[in-house]
């Protein structure tokens, strides 16, 4: 009901903001504010820098004698608010000189973009923002709340130049929407913070306290307004900018408070985006203009000049709807930082060389906002650019974080110490174009060194003076009189190192070079290790199977073994279903999209109903398949749950019955034992199916003191003769029998004219029981 409501408020939302600039720029701003005399002189006590009248002749202290040829006090902007706007003409008079100026209408280029260009853009931006809330998050209350506040600071940064003008009815608006604005922002921080896991950071009785004073001083300023009080409007202008300081103070001290309430708040990214984006569209009014205003009567710039850094807002929460799906927003927070650094440097460069060319060093809006606004768009979009267009256009041999990723992905795949070698004075080569390249081996015990892989005839003078002389750390590069070397690790108590040739121009190994090689080094580093690790493992367990081969193999090994199985499985089930059932999926959707968007003859629309129906028989195989190779709540549901749906699945495909008794089957297993029963299950239920022809099933599972108990009978053909021929591995129970012997149990096949299974495995219950 409530997005109903704020759904049809967009219409007359954008209907106001028409009618708000129309009034902006039938006339001028003019700039002039007036304070009325003991002897009924109508005095000028400020102009407005943003104003017409501050490039005409006129200046403070000049007396208005006329306004469209009559009283200035008769004037209704002057009479209600105590400035000079909205006249034809005026007449001034300086030093008893009077001087008459026509007033133009329409505003001035500057004036346009000031309260025209700049405001409209914003509240577009606010406006397609609030649009997304609307119609596409529904479902999070705290948008509303998000929804009312961005409205508000968007229409009170439209109504700033038709209030500046003297209308009313913008006035009165823009003044209630400035005091709501921070209300607003609470009640969304609140309910968004609650949202993620937090509690509410503001007290009702504050909440309730903003919307009385608020209501009082719009009731204040009505009043004056309509009575057109201007000696006592200045009195409800600096009363409701002293209130809107207050509340945000309020805000920002509630913030605190929650933070040290819970530390963890402040570091959630989206608390800090928010407060960044906050504190960079309100901190330059309040520090700039509210402040000084209230402090010495007025601000260091003017209202409007610090109203466009609320560009700023709609940018901060567009993070809140759709960063967690497109943007890494600590990585750009920590580019934002650099390239923010480069931006107002380049715009302090900037201004200097204008002041010095133009001569004129004031400080211009477009110098300390829009310049560096610029310089950091280019700079990200540079960044862009150069990842997705750098790698077509130059050398694709001098792209070095390529050139990295490639090699890493080729070096994945590398399972021994020789091929890594090989690949990594590959890469050394068709990286700097050098073939001279040597890979070596050296022994500091005995001051050797050995040619592993690579070019024959480097200087062995001159690298065994550069190695022995000093120790070389890894990743640093010695440069010597016609090359460098490199370590790159270390196997066996001996240091591998590069030595590399000069480049075919003759110059020295530059800093991208540099960087890349010592990256180069650590990974091949990183990689020689863990092949070393995987070597000696393997070379260990080829020594134990082969001094086993002449006995059993040890229960151990038998169970690293299905424990390897075991993760394969999970591996390629978890591939299964990320790449090939939702590839199934999509096409099973697009298919029923097809069928039922375009026009197609009924032969056509039910041969592609019954290929969707096909892939539909063939997602439910592929998710059967999965939950096979990998039982996804097995851990979860514990063995008889998970024996129970196995049950079932397989009663819906097979032609037997499985009568199932556990008698109160409770105690939580290990996880190896759990899935050890569950495989034993599926092996039996398998043989029972293809083999025995059975037509009933029966199983039984119990614990006792010191094991656990499983007994399996069917009423096939027996295994028998499967037993004389020596043939158990054709009907599966050989890898029953090797999964048991694993685990230390024992197993036992009987029946001539059915198949009966048992199997004793020692008890082991899991940590938790």
């Amino acid at each position: 009901m409530v997005r109903f409501h704020i759904k049809y408020l967009m219409l007359p939302i954008v209907i106001f903001v028409a009618f708000v600039f129309i009034l902006t720029i039938q006339k001028p701003y003019i700039g002039i504010k007036l304070h009325e005399t003991a002897g009924g002189e109508w005095r000028i006590t400020s102009i407005d820098a943003d104003g017409w009248a501050h490039k005409q002749n006129i200046g403070v202290g000049d007396s208005v004698i006329e306004v469209d040829e009559n009283e200035p006090g008769l004037a209704s902007t002057v009479k209600t608010y105590g400035i000079l706007e909205q006249a034809r003409s005026i007449a001034v008079e300086r030093n008893g000189t009077v001087e008459s100026y026509e007033i133009p209408s329409g505003l001035t280029e500057d004036q346009f973009r000031l309260f025209v260009l700049y405001p409209g853009f914003t509240f577009l931006i606010i406006m397609a923002i609030s649009g997304f809330i609307v119609f596409k998050k529904p479902d999070l209350p705290y948008f509303y709340g998000l929804f009312f506040f961005l409205v508000l600071v968007g229409l009170s940064y439209v109504c700033g130049g038709a209030s500046s003008q003297g209308h009313v009815l913008p006035e009165l608006f823009s003044g209630a929407a400035f005091l709501f604005i921070p209300y607003c922002f609470l009640h969304f921080l609140s309910s968004y913070i609650q949202s993620i896991g937090g509690s509410s950071i503001v007290p009702p009785f504050i909440l309730r306290l903003f919307i009385a004073l608020n209501g009082l001083l719009i009731g204040m300023e009505a009043v004056f307004t309509l009575l057109q009080v201007s000696s006592a409007y200045e009195i409800v202008t600096l009363s409701l900018l002293s209130w809107f300081v207050t509340e945000c103070a309020v805000c920002v001290l509630l913030l605190v408070m929650a933070g040290v309430r819970n530390r963890l708040l402040i570091y959630k990214t989206e608390i800090k985006i928010m407060l960044l984006g906050i504190f960079f569209s309100f901190g330059p009014f309040i520090g700039l203009y509210a402040i000084p205003k209230l402090m010495d009567g007025s601000g260091w710039v003017s209202a409007g000049q610090t109203a466009i850094f609320l560009v700023l807002l709609p940018a901060t929460f567009i993070y809140l709807i759709t960063a967690k799906r497109l943007l890494d927003i600590d990585f750009y927070l920590g580019r934002f930082r650099y390239n923010a650094g480069l931006a107002f440097i380049l715009s302090f460069i900037h201004w200097l060389l204008d002041s010095v060319l133009s001569h004129s060093p004031d400080l211009e809006i477009e110098s300390l906002v829009y310049f560096p606004l610029i310089v950091i768009l280019m700079l990200y979009l540079k960044e862009m650019l150069d990842f997705r267009f750098r790698s077509r256009h130059f050398m694709m041999k001098k792209d070095f974080q390529l050139r990295m990723d490639r090699f890493a992905s080729r070096i994945s795949k590398v399972m021994k110490v020789s091929e890594l070698e090989e690949q990594f004075i590959l890469e050394i080569k068709e990286g700097l174009g050098i073939q001279a390249v040597s890979l070596l081996e050296v022994d500091r015990r005995d001051s050797t060194i050995e040619l592993i892989v690579g070019y024959e005839r480097y200087p062995i003078e001159l690298v065994t003076n550069a190695l022995f002389i000093k120790p070389l750390p890894l990743g640093v590069i010695e440069v010597l009189n016609n090359g460098a070397i490199l370590l790159a690790g270390e196997r066996m108590g001996k240091r591998c190192i590069v030595w590399i040739g000069e480049k075919q121009n003759g110059t020295s190994l530059n800093i991208d070079e540099r960087v890349w090689l010592k990256t180069l080094s650590r990974y091949v580093s990183i990689v020689y290790e863990n092949l070393s690790l995987v070597q000696g493992l393997s070379d260990e367990f080829k020594d134990t199977v082969k001094q086993q081969s002449e006995r059993n193999t040890p229960p151990w090994l038998m169970r690293f073994i299905f424990n390897l199985q075991e993760n394969e499985r999970s591996r390629f089930a978890l591939d299964l279903h990320d790449s090939v059932l939702q590839n199934q999926l999509y096409w099973y959707r697009r298919i029923g999209e097809v069928t039922t968007d375009f026009e197609m003859s009924d032969a056509v629309r039910q041969e592609m109903i019954a290929i969707r129906e096909g892939l539909l028989d063939v997602i439910h195989e592929t998710r059967s398949t999965c939950n096979e190779l990998r039982p996804s709540l097995l851990k979860e549901i514990g063995l008889v749950e998970s024996l129970k749906e196995l049950f079932h699945t397989i009663q819906m495909r097979e032609n037997f019955t499985i009568e199932f008794d556990y008698d109160e089957f409770d105690t939580e297993l290990d996880y190896e034992y759990t899935i050890a029963m569950y495989r034993i299950m599926q092996e039996l239920l398998g043989n029972a199916g293809k083999h025995s022809k059975a037509s009933k099933v029966k199983v039984h599972i119990s614990i006792m003191p010191q094991e656990i108990s499983l007994l399996y009978s069917d009423d096939g053909v027996g295994i028998g003769n499967a037993k004389k021929r020596g043939d158990l591995s054709r009907i599966g129970l050989t890898g029953i029998k090797e999964r048991v012997t694993s685990l230390e149990g024992r197993i036992q096949f009987s029946g001539n004219k059915e198949t009966i299974v048992r199997i004793w495995l020692p008890r082991m219950v899991s940590p938790v029981d």
